[in-house]
């Protein structure tokens, strides 16, 4: 076999759409993995459309998008080195960021900071809207251990970054205990699991705040918020739901101007935010602005590290995670799952099944 069904973007702005493709050799020290899901984000739009090419410009056309990766081994390496669990024939998910396994970033535990990982899968190297997609490294996969591909694939990459910005919360929430706020706005893919993960590793009140909070708010609830707040509620009405008026930490899955000063002037003093959302809103920062408080932390968090998807992986297998908001699509429809997902249409995650 010299082919493959994959989804290919031509050019940027132009739909995604299924071709023949070239199936991709195996590397040496890793693995070729047959697709079982790959999960569709609002990253990939933004990839596909050239909103993100500053940032991250595509290697060439036609490109292969697709980052969160869930399938089995085809075939391993000749000088692979796979996890002691994972041999030919094994179920497996996809660590994306990859990493070269030897710099200080690798060693203590940020490989997506690698400055030479070779590129992030989907990004600087071919993705997973594919029937096979080659796997650099074989460290780099996981077992399912029974988890179904589909609920598996959005762990990499939604799953994954929430963890890392909600464990990068908690120091702003430690000395608070239950009197203690945080808020997560979006609750798309990231914003899902960042509720959950929230509810699971604070004490804290958690809030939800969405663009669409009637239509969302059992939603949140269902997924572990205290309550729902709106994007137009401002920083007053984001503030009058929590313990004492004051926010500790926020999680902004989203990025646009609204949700960053929003979340920006709804944070106590010396309270920490953590931009996900790569929508391109900015704040004015420093001691003379007035866009945030004294004393407030302001970072941008991205993807997350191997260890951490590890644990992600037995919170998961323990059954502490509702996995359950999955709306799987042909890999042939994956023009209808981009539009469906741009309309707003799923809760959750979209997952491409070749």
């Amino acid at each position: 076999m010299t082919t493959m069904q994959a989804v290919l973007l031509t050019a940027y702005g132009t739909p995604l759409a299924a071709w023949d493709h070239p199936v991709p050799p195996v590397p040496p020290r890793g693995a070729l993995v047959q697709v079982r899901a790959c999960g569709l984000c609002g990253t990939d739009l933004q990839l596909a459309a050239g909103e993100l090419a500053p940032l991250f410009p595509l290697p060439e056309f036609p490109w292969v998008l697709g980052h969160e990766v869930a399938g089995v081994v085809a075939e391993l390496g000749p000088d692979a080195r796979p996890p002691a669990d994972v041999a030919d024939g094994s179920p497996v998910a996809v660590y994306g960021p990859g990493g070269c396994g030897d710099c200080a970033r690798c060693t203590t535990g940020h490989q997506q900071l690698c400055p030479g990982s070779g590129g992030w899968l989907g990004v600087g190297r071919a993705g997973g809207f594919a029937e096979y997609v080659a796997v650099p490294d074989a460290r780099h996969l996981l077992p399912l251990n029974g988890l179904p591909a589909e609920q598996a694939a959005p762990l990499t990459d939604a799953g994954l970054t929430a963890y890392h910005a909600v464990r990068r919360a908690l120091p702003a929430l430690a000395s608070r205990g239950p009197r203690g706020a945080v808020v997560v706005i979006g609750l798309g893919g990231v914003g899902s699991f960042a509720v959950q993960l929230a509810r699971l590793l604070t004490p804290a009140m958690v809030v939800s705040c969405v663009r669409r909070p009637v239509e969302l708010a059992d939603h949140a609830r269902r997924l572990g918020a205290d309550a729902v707040a709106g994007l137009a509620d401002g920083p007053d009405g984001l503030c009058d739901l929590v313990p004492g008026g004051e926010v500790d930490a926020v999680i902004d899955t989203v990025g646009t101007a609204e949700s960053l000063r929003l979340a920006a002037a709804a944070l106590r003093p010396s309270g920490r935010c953590l931009v996900v959302g790569a929508k391109g809103g900015t704040v004015s920062f420093g001691v003379g602005s007035t866009d945030v408080p004294f004393e407030t932390e302001l970072s941008t968090s991205v993807w997350g590290g191997l260890a951490e998807l590890h644990d992600l992986f037995q919170l998961a297998h323990a059954g502490r995670l509702d996995l359950s908001h999955v709306r799987r699509y042909p890999l042939a429809d994956a023009a209808r799952a981009a539009a469906d997902l741009t309309a707003g249409r799923i809760r959750g995650r979209a997952v491409l099944c070749p």
